[in-house]
């Protein structure tokens, strides 16, 4: 008995799209937001709605593939382009699969860089700050964080593509930053601590 009230209770809590869905995925590709699925084998549906979301309640509709969707036959999949993503905040997508309901969603943080090539969120801040910026090939970048007396009061190497600042390791006050490859400055700005 209590065996199947728990696997009732797992049935109802995850969405019943999420059954004939395999390889939904969403992920920044340059300036836009690409998605992926696949239907499986024997599930069809009319119509697919992929919708979005920036509270992860209230979703807007974005996009329809109109139709029949999936087939008896063979697995289906299909892709979708947000043109217009929302940048610089964590954001939600799922699909509406007719009478299957709503899939899972899928959250994306779509970061949209400034002219210098960076992205520092939140600006300012009480906890701690994403330095954000484009490293395909995994090079080494160093960071320098520079007190109003111009003291270099930390510092950070990083073959990644971000660096976390935190309150922690700060005071309040105004504080710059330098971002180095190869002994050469690559950007700079500067930051507030709350």
């Amino acid at each position: 008995m209590v065996l199947i009230f728990a696997l009732a209770s797992f049935v109802t809590a995850a969405q019943e799209a999420d059954f004939i869905l395999s390889d939904f995925f969403a992920v920044q590709v340059e300036e836009r937001v690409y998605m992926r699925w696949t239907i499986i084998q024997g599930n069809t549906c009319e119509d697919t709605y992929i919708e979005r979301s920036e509270d992860g309640a209230s979703y807007e509709r974005i996009g329809l593939i109109g139709g029949i969707c999936g087939s008896p036959d063979q697995s289906v999949t299909y892709d979708f382009n947000d043109l217009e993503p929302l940048p610089n905040r964590p954001v939600q997508y799922r699909l509406y699969l007719g009478q299957f309901g709503f899939s899972s969603p899928r959250t994306v943080e779509f970061v949209q860089y400034n002219d210098q090539g960076f992205l520092l969120a939140p600006n300012p801040f009480s906890d701690f700050a994403k330095l954000s910026f484009e490293n395909k090939f995994n090079e080494e970048y160093t960071l320098f964080i520079i007190d109003p007396q111009g003291r270099v009061v930390f510092d950070a190497i990083t073959t990644g593509s971000m660096f976390i600042i935190r309150r922690e390791n700060l005071g309040a006050g105004v504080y710059y930053f330098r971002v180095s490859r190869q002994g050469k400055i690559n950007f700079e700005g500067k930051f507030l601590v709350i």
